[in-house]
């Protein structure tokens, strides 16, 4: 839990799910959460109602989950490869994704939800050989609406440790091991960009994370550093190398400003990265830190260490503690919704929490603007994801959102890039 220290009331959800919780992940509106289990399959749980129902039969084999079209639709990947489009309302599927010999899979979809992208552990023949001889690059790339595949690509034998779509989709960033441990890929056609290297580099690279203004790249390493690449060149322009292991998780603060990076020995490193100085180091937990988010207004971090059973709260700027939840057992999944006001969390011992954060006091969400080909410029609320039209003397000002009234603050710079309203969940 976080506690309320004037309020003694704990506010806790717990329901059995399977026999250890895969994932899970929170709708726009944060009002529905999804999660898979092991020994289960797809559950939607209403927040207000904490009651599940179950999507799809039992499988599993799920190890993924994530919102889609607008959270219309729920996407899971499994451990056979197998990939599928759940509807909400109809608890139907509505696309399968599905290739013979294929490994472990992982999967995002665009920011749009038109595209799917994939990445297997390999593509292996049926030969009785005693090691696996892959066949077929490890990355495709599908066509929502069509279930067609756009393309297929990659190294046969990349090593995949991380992958995801950029904030606007026109990028993929796929990360590694060898000469060229991070490599960027066109988000519509799977082309290679550009290969981001590191001198001397020969450790894999963990976790990549986009800069909002989606002109820079931060990866964490097995050297025990994290390394910030200029898109547009991949020339280096911060190397933090401060860490005692390897960094598993880093992320931008949403202004852009700060950097956070945490690594095997449970530590966590605030940087000023402009000014290439370390402005905090959190003696955060007792081993790898496997989550690491801002909250919308970049003064708090949010981590997570599944081997410690612990969530916790800190003081971005001061490495302060905040607050913090513990389980009983490993934490598997966690997710907080874009208010953060809630929480939902699954451990391995099949327990599936959904907690309420209070007494927080955040300040006003950071937002960034995006300018569309015609030069107009469009604004999502951080809190309720209504999108709004602006001008440009809003920039670096705070302004009040027209769908829930909250107020946020906008950041100096643009993202060029198509914008277009986008719709509130479906009931539950």
């Amino acid at each position: 839990m976080i506690w309320d220290p004037d309020v003694d009331q704990q506010g806790t959800v717990r329901t059995t799910h399977g026999t250890g919780v895969k994932d899970c992940d929170f709708s726009d509106d944060g009002m529905l959460v999804a999660s898979v289990a092991s020994g289960d399959s797809l559950r939607l749980w209403g927040f207000e109602s904490s009651q599940s129902r179950l999507i799809g039969s039992a499988d599993d084999q799920m190890v993924t989950c994530r919102f889609a079209l607008n959270s219309r639709a729920v996407l899971t990947a499994s451990r056979d490869g197998v990939v599928n489009l759940w509807s909400i309302r109809s608890r139907d599927r509505i696309a399968e994704f599905r290739e013979p010999n294929c490994g472990e899979t992982y999967c995002e979809i665009s920011p749009d939800g038109r595209r799917i992208f994939k990445a297997s552990r390999g593509w292996y023949s049926s030969t009785t050989t005693s090691y696996a001889v892959y066949e077929r690059p490890p990355y495709t790339l599908w066509d929502v609406t069509s279930g067609k595949q756009i393309a297929a690509f990659g190294d046969l034998y990349d090593d995949i440790l991380g992958c995801r779509f950029s904030p606007d989709g026109s990028m993929i960033v796929t990360a590694g091991s060898g000469e060229a441990p991070v490599k960027l890929w066109d988000g519509y056609t799977g082309r290679e960009l550009r290969q981001l290297r590191l001198p001397g580099h020969d450790k894999g690279i963990a976790h990549c994370a986009f800069s909002p203004d989606l002109r820079r790249l931060a990866a964490g390493s097995g050297d025990r550093s994290v390394t910030i690449w200029r898109i547009a060149d991949g020339d280096v322009l911060f190397r933090g190398k401060a860490h005692g292991n390897t960094v598993w998780r880093c992320t931008f603060s949403p202004d852009a400003s700060l950097l956070a990076s945490g690594d095997y020995d449970g530590t966590i490193k605030v940087w000023d990265w402009r000014l290439g100085e370390e402005i905090a180091s959190i003696p955060a937990h007792t081993a790898r830190v496997d989550d690491l988010i801002f909250s919308p207004d970049a003064a708090l971090l949010f981590s997570r260490c599944t081997r410690e059973g612990a969530l916790k709260l800190w003081d971005a700027e001061t490495g302060e503690w905040r607050g913090e939840y513990r389980s009983g057992s490993r934490i598997e999944a966690a997710a907080i919704d874009r208010r953060w006001q809630r929480l939902a969390v699954g451990s391995a011992g099949s327990e599936f929490d959904l907690l309420e954060v209070i007494n927080l006091g955040l300040g006003p969400a950071i937002a960034t603007a995006w300018k569309d080909a015609n030069g107009s410029l469009g604004c999502a609320c951080p809190n309720c994801a209504q999108w709004h039209e602006i001008h440009e003397s809003s920039l670096a000002h705070e302004i009040r959102c027209a769908g829930c009234e909250s107020v946020m603050r906008l950041n100096d710079f643009v993202v060029t890039a198509e914008w277009r309203p986008v719709a509130q969940a479906t009931a539950y």
